[in-house]
């Protein structure tokens, strides 16, 4: 359905996934087997991005001109979207995680949209040991060292990170959730062949398995990210990624630590990619032309994200292991980049890129049958800084297409707001923000 945003009386009624009928009240966020998580929901509206949007009026207010107060409206318009909270260290459990989903328990409480299903909340989970290690641009709190001893001490310490998010997921089993398990780590793992990617990798594994496992709730939906088809771009790379997914839920088929086999709901691809929804040339994929999608991989969001969920779809039939719905293979896919395309100079490049906008607004109208949503995964937030001294310095984001802000010499770290990016992605944003 489309987006509901304003908290309301939630009301008791009845809604329909799947042919299935249910009732939904206010404490039950619980996800109908086989079904849509998105489906008749509202989305939560993340506070503390609408904040920063704030901080970016303002400065578009001042001093006030015609052209400012026209970017201030779009802004706003941006502000009041549903983006994904990154969780991307312990502390960020208490406050990030924690915070919102407080914020929509209160919201739930209150609503009178008349939709059957729950706000939902989304998060990415995003704290492995020597995280982003092809780039280094978001190096995280923890890091696997030099010797075994650390190695075994990162993975506990990671441990403990997903028991304490599990501890959350638990206390707030009236909200629902959407969870993608650590964004790049999967194709990591799978194509890079980087010192600390290879390093890491046992890590990774063991991680993302800890993480499906202990995350099991009837109100938590778990997506792994698989990429995008900028750099899952060969059907050698597909199989790749699609192999070491297999692996990874091949595992979690044994019971975890808190006796629960994992599920995964499917996966999450085109993350702050430019990659369009839809080339000219390109057409839809039907039950008659998967197998051919499958074997020549598409760049374009829609037919990546179709011939990766064939791919994984295909894949169970040959595990007994994975069947009985275990891998649905369904897919989100990020639409938070990707409004303009090509843009001039633009390769490879990824990096706070000059001249790129917002995308299609979060939905869960994609009118396809493997695509669950399209969801805005970061709005205004740097890819990365272009300060060479910094120790999560990547060459990328010193790039001639990379922007700098207007005020200062160097790009902000990764994760922190960039104003001047986010105002880029307003004013590109195709379709535009003022557009119905």
């Amino acid at each position: 359905m489309h987006l509901s945003l304003l908290p309301a009386v939630f009301l008791a009624c009845t809604s329909t996934v799947l042919g299935a009928q249910y009732p939904l009240q206010y404490g039950d966020a619980s996800i109908p087997a086989g079904g849509n998580p998105y489906d008749d929901v509202g989305w939560y509206v993340d506070q503390e991005y609408t904040n920063k949007v704030m901080t970016s009026k303002a400065v578009l207010l001042q001093p006030k001109t015609a052209a400012g107060n026209a970017t201030a409206a779009l802004a706003d318009l941006a502000g009041n979207t549903p983006t994904f909270i990154w969780v991307s260290n312990m502390t960020m459990v208490d406050s990030r995680l924690d915070n919102s989903l407080m914020d929509t328990r209160a919201m739930n409480k209150l609503r009178t949209d008349g939709r059957a299903g729950p706000i939902t909340t989304m998060f990415h989970i995003y704290n492995l040991p020597d995280r982003d290690c092809a780039s280094g641009a978001a190096k995280g709190e923890i890091s696997n060292g030099a010797t075994s001893n650390d190695y075994d001490q990162a993975f506990q310490k990671y441990k403990a990170f997903i028991d304490k998010a599990r501890a959350k997921f638990q206390q707030y089993t009236d909200v629902r959730i959407i969870a993608v398990i650590e964004p790049d780590a999967i194709v990591n793992m799978a194509l890079s062949t980087a010192p600390a990617c290879l390093k890491a990798k046992s890590n990774y594994f063991a991680g993302i398995t800890y993480a499906i496992q202990t995350l099991q709730f009837p109100h938590v939906a778990l997506y792994l990210d698989a990429g995008s088809g900028s750099v899952v771009n060969t059907a050698a790379k597909q199989a790749a990624v699609v192999d070491q997914i297999w692996s990874i839920l091949n595992y979690t088929t044994h019971p975890g630590p808190w006796m629960s086999a994992g599920i995964t709901r499917g996966i999450f691809t085109n993350k702050a990619s430019l990659n369009p929804l839809l080339m000219k040339t390109a057409s839809s994929s039907t039950s008659t032309n998967a197998g051919a999608i499958a074997a020549s991989p598409a760049f374009d969001a829609i037919h990546f994200a179709e011939s990766m969920s064939y791919l994984l779809g295909n894949k169970t039939l040959v595990s007994p292991l994975l069947a009985n719905n275990r891998l649905p293979a369904k897919v989100l896919v990020d639409t938070s980049r990707n409004g303009v395309y090509p843009i001039a100079g633009v390769t490879s490049e990824w990096c706070n890129v000059k001249g790129s906008g917002f995308g299609p607004r979060p939905t869960d109208q994609t009118f396809n049958a493997v695509i669950d949503a399209f969801v805005w995964s970061q709005g205004g937030i740097s890819d990365g800084t272009s300060n060479s001294a910094s120790p999560r310095y990547d060459p990328m984001c010193a790039k001639p297409v990379a922007m700098r802000p207007s005020n200062a010499t160097q790009s902000p770290e990764q994760g922190l707001w960039f104003h001047d990016l986010f105002v880029n992605l307003v004013t590109n944003a195709k379709p535009p923000l003022n557009q119905n």
